[in-house]
C-alpha cells in the first residue's frame, strides 16, 4: 500500500528473467552514505536458476500492477493485483507455486476476481494463534486467505475469506462473505493478530474483526478507530506488543513531512510514544517515507527517498545507525533512489528493495541492497552490498517499465524480489525473481 509521487506506489511484486547483467559498482562512505554508479551482480544476490523461468516467474495482467504479495509458509505466493477490466476497477489475486509458475489450480481456473472493488489481503492461520515471521504468517495447517475490500465509492466494506485452494470458505459468513456494516474508506492494508482477529487499515481509520467476521467491540468504538492524519497513509504493522505504528506523508507548504505515529492496542493515539504521539522524519524537501519494518529487537526502520530512518521502540532516532539514525544512499544521476520495501532474514540481516531514476530509462533494473546493523552497506551482498537484476520480457527497450517494489525472505534464506514489469502502456504482469542471499 505505497503511495507515491503520483497516486499510488504499491508493493510487493516481481520481478523478470534477467537478459544479462550490467556492470555496477557502489561504494560505502562514512556515515552511512553509499555512492550509486552501476550495479554488479555477484553470487550472494543472483537470480536463482531453479525458480520460475531461469530464476524469474511471472503472472500476465492487463493494465496491473502489484498491491499486496503473501509469501505462505510453504514457500507459494499469493499476489493480490490491481487493474481494470470491462472498464470497471478490479482486483484480482493469483497464486505462483513454490517453484515459481502459475497455479492454475487456485480457484479451479488460476485467479479469484473481486470486480469493481479495491481490495487489499493476509494470511490467517485456521485455527489457534498466528505466528509471524518475516516471510508471513506460519501454521500447522495451510492458511485462509482473508480479504477486506471497498466499493467503488469507498462507502462500504465487504469481508471474504478463501480456502487454500483460492475458493470461498463455507464457515466464514454466508458463502465466504460478512458484510459488517462498517465503513474504513479506501481499503490500504489487512493485518492478523495473533488470536486471529482482522484488522483492516483504510483511509478513514482502522476497524477490528472477530476471526467470525464480526466487529470486535473492545476494538475503538464499536470496532472502528478514526485516525485524524494530515495527509496520507503510507504504511501500518504492528509490533511486537501488537501496537500499530502508522506511516504518514504530507505536504506542508513546499516541502513533504513524513510522520510515524503509534497507536495502542485498541486503536487509541499512544502520547508516550515520540514526541506528543509521534515522530517526525525528515526525507529532504520532496521526500516521503514509503515503508515500515519492526526489528526483532523491536526497533522501527522506515525506508523512503534517500535511504533509512531507524528508530528506538519509544520513537526517538537510534544514534547507532547512520548518522543520528540516518542512513542515506545517494543516486549517482542525481535523481531519486526511493527504499520502497524492507524485510530481515533469519541472520538478522536488513535488505531493501530499491527504486533509482534509472526505471524511466530503456535499461529496466531491478535493485536490492543489503545493510549492516550502523546503516553502511553490506560488502558480502552483490557488489558492494548491492544487487542488480536486468528485467526484459515481457518489457521492450522503447516501451517498458519494471522494478521491484517490495522484497521477501523465504524459510531457506532466499530472497524474493517483488513488483510489476510490463509495458507503459497495455498489458503487464506481476513478478517474482528469487535469488541467493
Amino acid at each position: 500500500m505505497k503511495r507515491g509521487r503520483g497516486r499510488w506506489m504499491f508493493v510487493l511484486g516481481l520481478v523478470l528473467v534477467g537478459c544479462g547483467t550490467a556492470p555496477v559498482t557502489g561504494s560505502t562512505e562514512a556515515g552511512g552514505t553509499a555512492a550509486l554508479s552501476s550495479l554488479a551482480v555477484g553470487s550472494s544476490g543472483t537470480l536463482d536458476p531453479a525458480y520460475g523461468e531461469r530464476g524469474v516467474a511471472s503472472l500476465e495482467g492487463h493494465r496491473t500492477w502489484l498491491a499486496r504479495a503473501l509469501v505462505q509458509s510453504d514457500g507459494q505466493v499469493v499476489m493480490v493485483g490491481h487493474g481494470a477490466k470491462g472498464g470497471q476497477l478490479t482486483s484480482f489475486l493469483r497464486r505462483l507455486t513454490a517453484g515459481g509458475q502459475p497455479d492454475m489450480a487456485f480457484n479451479d481456473s488460476g485467479a479469484t476476481t473481486f470486480l469493481g472493488t479495491t481490495a487489499m489481503a493476509a494470511l490467517q492461520c485456521p485455527q489457534g494463534a498466528n505466528r509471524y515471521n518475516d516471510w508471513g504468517a506460519e501454521c500447522q495447517d495451510p492458511q485462509r486467505i482473508v480479504v477486506a475490500r471497498s466499493s467503488a465509492d469507498n462507502d462500504g466494506l465487504t469481508l471474504s475469506r478463501l480456502l487454500p485452494s483460492g475458493q470461498p470458505d463455507p464457515s466464514f459468513g454466508v458463502r465466504g462473505q460478512v458484510a459488517p456494516g462498517l465503513s474504513v474508506g479506501e481499503v490500504l492494508a489487512v493485518l492478523i493478530q495473533s488470536d486471529g482477529k482482522v484488522v483492516v487499515v483504510g483511509s478513514g481509520g482502522l476497524a477490528r474483526f472477530r476471526r467470525g467476521g464480526e466487529a470486535d467491540p473492545t476494538f475503538g468504538t464499536n470496532g472502528f478507530a478514526a485516525l485524524a492524519v494530515s495527509g496520507w497513509i503510507q504504511d501500518v504493522v504492528m509490533d511486537p506488543a501488537e501496537r500499530f505504528l502508522v506511516l504518514t506523508n504530507a505536504a506542508d507548504g513546499t516541502a513533504a513531512r513524513t510522520q510515524v505515529q503509534r497507536l495502542t492496542q485498541t486503536g487509541q493515539p499512544d502520547p508516550g510514544y515520540g514526541t506528543g504521539g509521534q515522530t517526525t522524519l525528515d526525507f529532504g524537501p520532496s521526500g516521503t517515507g514509503q515503508t515500515l519494518l519492526v526489528l526483532n529487537t523491536g526497533r522501527v526502520v522506515v525506508g523512503g527517498t534517500g535511504g533509512l530512518w531507524r528508530l528506538l521502540p519509544g520513537g526517538a532516532p537510534d544514534s547507532t545507525f547512520g548518522t543520528a539514525g540516518h542512513a542515506t544512499l545517494e543516486a549517482a544521476d542525481g535523481g531519486d533512489f526511493v527504499i520502497s520495501g524492507l524485510v530481515q532474514d533469519q541472520q538478522n540481516r536488513l535488505t531493501a528493495s530499491v527504486l533509482t531514476s534509472e526505471r524511466f530509462a530503456p535499461t529496466l533494473q531491478g535493485n536490492l541492497a543489503r545493510f549492516r546493523p550502523n546503516g553502511t552497506l553490506d560488502p558480502s551482498f552483490g557488489s558492494s552490498g548491492l544487487s542488480h537484476v536486468a528485467l526484459c520480457p515481457p518489457c521492450t527497450a522503447t516501451n517498458g517499465l519494471a522494478e521491484f517494489s517490495a522484497v521477501a525472505v523465504l524459510k531457506n534464506g532466499r530472497l524474493l524480489g517483488l513488483g510489476t514489469g510490463g509495458r507503459r502502456s497495455g498489458f503487464s504482469n506481476l513478478i517474482a525473481a528469487r535469488m541467493f542471499p
